[in-house]
């Protein structure tokens, strides 16, 4: 057998491999439903809709995060499903991207504040005399 029909052997053998991503669980699929529903921003988002956004989603996480089973909290990779944490992660990302491409917001010099007032004399204020 020659050394390329070798390679070809091994190369075509995985015809029908498959690159989709690994099924939900049940848990994930309830977080993301809640996700499409309440984590929604509008064309525009303003810092304040993204990161009240974002401090929902942190709260519901962990509301999951401790109503799930105890083999759903912490699973983060491997083979099997895709679980809570991935798709908080995914909302979490949408959100940051979203974050970072506003312009950061402006800074504001506040008016100095009104110094107060006894006999005529303002308080806090330095003479020349």
């Amino acid at each position: 057998m020659q050394a390329g029909d070798h390679f070809n052997k091994l190369w075509n053998r995985y015809d029908d491999f498959d690159f989709s991503d690994p099924p939900l669980c049940q848990f994930a699929i309830k977080f993301a439903d809640w996700i499409d529903t309440y984590c929604r921003l509008n064309e525009e988002p303003t810092h304040r809709e993204i990161n009240q956004n974002k401090l929902m989603l942190q709260d519901r996480y962990f509301d999951w995060y401790n109503a799930v089973p105890r083999g759903h909290r912490r699973r983060i990779g491997g083979p099997g499903h895709i679980c809570v944490y991935h798709v908080y992660m995914g909302a979490y990302e949408r959100l940051k991207v979203a974050e970072l491409s506003l312009l950061p917001p402006g800074l504001f010099v506040t008016a100095r504040p009104s110094l107060p007032q006894y006999g005529g004399l303002f308080l806090g204020e330095v003479s020349d005399e």
